[in-house]
């Protein structure tokens, strides 16, 4: 199932929204990603909670901003795509042998 990524940087808190539902803009959420899928979306939180720990509680270091977490977003997609890629290689490659 996918969903609508939400992050606000007043807040420093990410949000998990279906994509018919409102954007909360009264706490400042603002779509990062308009279709990802949950376990995808919750393993960027997660990477994003241990690379950012001011996001858990309350640091005296800022919170980053929308454009630096969109930027972490994409470079966690193109992360996942070039793992998908080579584990794909790899499953054609074994194949490949198996059937030559």
């Amino acid at each position: 199932m996918n969903i609508r990524l939400e992050y606000s940087d007043r807040l420093g808190k990410f949000n998990q929204a279906q994509a018919l539902d409102a954007t909360d803009h009264t706490n400042g959420y603002k779509t990062i990603c308009s279709l990802i899928d949950v376990e995808r979306a919750n393993r960027f939180i997660v990477e994003m909670n241990i690379r950012y720990p001011q996001l858990n509680a309350k640091h005296p270091i800022p919170i980053p901003s929308l454009k630096e977490i969109k930027s972490e977003i994409f470079q966690f997609i193109k992360r996942d795509i070039q793992l998908l890629e080579q584990e794909m290689d790899q499953k054609f490659r074994r194949r490949s042998k198996l059937f030559n």
